[in-house]
């Protein structure tokens, strides 16, 4: 995961406490947020699956060029 993205985002939720010299982040707070993403690419995932069933070539391309974009994005790994 890319923790500086994950950590802003916490930050911008009000999930991290703000300590005056810096944040405090509750634990496995990476671990949800990357079951977050998983869940987002699954959810695309069947989305490209719908477009190849459809036969939809281009869309499929554009869904699986997306999935590949969020996670490079947030840093997940396979």
């Amino acid at each position: 995961m890319n923790e500086r993205i994950i950590n802003d985002l916490a930050v911008k939720s009000g999930l991290a406490e703000d300590m005056g010299r810096g944040y405090k982040f509750p634990d496995n707070y990476l671990d949800f947020a990357e079951l977050l993403v998983k869940k987002f690419d699954d959810i695309l995932i069947l989305e490209y699956l719908d477009c190849v069933g459809n036969k939809d070539k281009q869309a499929a391309e554009r869904v699986q060029r997306l999935c590949e974009k969020v996670k490079t994005y947030f840093g997940v790994k396979e």
